[in-house]
């Protein structure tokens, strides 16, 4: 179930407070034109209320990742848009310390042995 916070919501109808902007936008989210909400609402905020509530019925495949994302794309000044795509990213930047083998109670460092296979395979490299 993917959800968009009210600040998302009101910064989508802040930023895309017409039918063409949003529908532009949902369109590149990949939202199909024959799923897409149409323009009945009174005004952007409730529109954006329907995309989302759509949103977490899964109207579209990683729709709030692809919503975010698509929005940033247009507006990367948004720190809203920003926040929020990178809060959808399916992974990690930097891999967690915890994935890291252990190393063993009697491990010994040997740079100098470590340091001699690098210049060999450099020289392997360099022929």
């Amino acid at each position: 179930m993917e959800r968009l916070s009210e600040v998302e919501i009101r910064e989508l109808a802040r930023r895309f407070a017409d039918a063409g902007s949003a529908t532009h936008l949902l369109a590149a989210t990949g939202w199909s034109a024959e799923l897409r909400p149409s323009w009945q609402a009174r005004n952007a905020f409730e529109f954006w209320q329907e995309v989302a509530a759509d949103l977490e019925h899964g109207a579209v495949r990683d729709g709030r990742r692809r919503l975010l994302t698509a929005a940033a794309a247009r507006y990367p000044d948004s720190e809203v848009f920003a926040a929020g795509w990178e809060a959808t990213r399916p992974f990690r930047a930097v891999p967690s310390r915890d994935l890291l083998p252990v190393v063993p109670a009697h491990f010994v460092a040997r740079a100098a042995d470590a340091a001699a296979g690098h210049e060999a395979h450099e020289r392997r490299e360099r022929s």
